[in-house]
């Protein structure tokens, strides 16, 4: 048994420890505890604040992975049908087969110069049958080879397009062609390997109102379209035109179904991007 010195000794040690715990409690644990506190209380406010603005949630359960297995069906279905739009769109915008060859090979200066010459002999043949009056600007605002061109084989689809716009508009009847004007290319500012060559082209006409909605009607029709609907005939190589602008003036009161047609249309033609 402990005597009584020691007794007295460890109740003395026992005050004083509790003694040194009040005053710790006092003294330091309680002022910081409230300044902890203090410290907290703009981040409960915001907490509290969310909980008041967002709802109550029902928590992640089968019916929450069912919605989302939902919506990635949807999302992969939408992204089938736009590469399906995509496909169709690629095909029907597509040069025929002898554009695209000539666009693949290393362009040559006397092919297209001698192409050249044999579309605009047509031309002028088709207009004196049909007696449409070509103006020569006509000739003059056709593609020509320049030194300086970034990409000559785009000359290719630009003949092509000059030459369905005057061939059209011969075949739809109109009264005469005045001028044809082909827009310089843009270049995109992005590196990509290949890309979407918009190839513009404006063509002055003069002519019935029947035979300019004719033309405007065929345009972006292919040539088997253009069958089907009973239109003037068209060579099958014929690329769909998309028609961007257009301005139509009545020619007098003398001629109250003659009109003058300035139409702006292009093509657009996939092509690598050129080294420059």
């Amino acid at each position: 048994m402990l005597s009584a010195r020691r007794r007295a000794r460890m109740q003395r040690g026992l005050l004083l420890l509790a003694l040194c715990v009040g005053l710790y409690y006092a003294l330091i644990y309680h002022p910081l505890s409230r300044s902890v506190s203090d410290l907290d209380q703009p981040l409960t406010q915001v907490w509290t604040d969310l909980v008041r603005t967002v709802p109550p949630s029902a928590g992640v359960g089968s019916d929450y992975y069912a919605e989302l297995d939902a919506a990635l069906v949807v999302v992969r279905k939408a992204a089938a049908q736009l590469e399906e739009v995509r496909r169709v769109a690629d095909a029907r915008i597509e040069p025929d087969a002898v554009t695209r060859a000539r666009m693949r090979q290393p362009f040559q200066l006397f092919e297209f110069q001698n192409e050249r010459i044999t579309r605009l002999e047509e031309l002028n043949r088709l207009a004196t049958q049909a007696k449409v009056v070509l103006d020569p600007r006509v000739s003059q605002g056709f593609p020509e080879y320049l030194a300086e061109q970034a990409y000559p084989e785009l000359l290719w689809p630009q003949l092509q397009l000059a030459y369905v716009l005057v061939a059209g508009a011969i075949h739809t009847g109109v009264s005469a062609v005045t001028a044809v004007h082909l827009a310089p290319v843009q270049w995109p500012a992005r590196s990509d390997e290949e890309w979407l060559a918009e190839l513009a082209a404006e063509v002055e006409l003069s002519g019935s109102a029947s035979a300019m909605l004719a033309l405007l009607e065929m345009l972006p029709l292919r040539a088997a379209e253009i069958r089907e609907r009973n239109l003037p005939e068209m060579p099958a190589y014929k690329p769909v035109v998309f028609i961007r602008g257009l301005v139509i003036r009545k020619e007098g009161r003398e001629h109250p179904d003659r009109v003058r047609l300035e139409l702006t249309a292009s093509t657009l033609v996939r092509v690598p991007r050129p080294s420059f």
